[in-house]
């Protein structure tokens, strides 16, 4: 595991909603096909929300229908989220509200039976981990501000942190 993000919801900056039990009956974009998606899904089924989902091919299209007005909230992984707002200069004009609605562990994948790459993803994490070079590395991507001058702004999670604790970083 390498990052730990989970669904959120961002509305405009001066949106009421400030919970998901706020979207009853109320239009919400979502990427079709994503596990922020189905996380939405069992959300409104579990509460009766009656919501209205509007689908989008992919995440900018998505932030579309959010700034056009259509739609009330966009929900999608929190570090997406905060990246894309980042990315498209829009960090000003939406918050993200609510608790996460899902747990989404992020990793990196490779080729089953490939030995030599799993050895050197293990010790190149596990070497940066036990420098704690991985948290300047953090820090300087998802803290400070970006090369652009914009700012994620997401401090390192408490399960990130454990499980780089699990690699070697000395506990903080």
């Amino acid at each position: 595991m390498i990052f730990v993000t989970g669904t959120r919801l961002a509305v405009p900056r001066g949106s009421r909603i400030r919970y998901p039990n706020d979207l009853r009956g109320r239009p919400v974009a979502v990427v079709s096909g994503t596990t922020n998606e189905a996380a939405m899904r069992e959300y409104d089924r579990l509460n009766g929300l009656a919501t209205r989902f509007v689908t989008a091919d992919d995440y900018r299209a998505a932030l579309t229908l959010l700034t056009t007005g259509g739609e009330d909230a966009l929900a999608a992984d929190d570090i997406l989220l905060r990246g894309l707002l980042a990315q498209t200069r829009q960090s000003t004009e939406f918050r993200l509200v609510g608790d996460m609605l899902s747990f989404e562990p992020y990793g990196i994948v490779y080729a089953r039976g490939d030995g030599a790459l799993a050895d050197a993803v293990e010790r190149t994490l596990r070497g940066l981990a036990e420098s704690r070079e991985i948290v300047w590395l953090y820090d300087r991507w998802f803290v400070r501000p970006l090369p652009s001058g914009e700012r994620i702004g997401l401090p390192m999670g408490t399960q990130l942190r454990r499980s780089l604790e699990l690699l070697g970083l000395p506990p903080m």
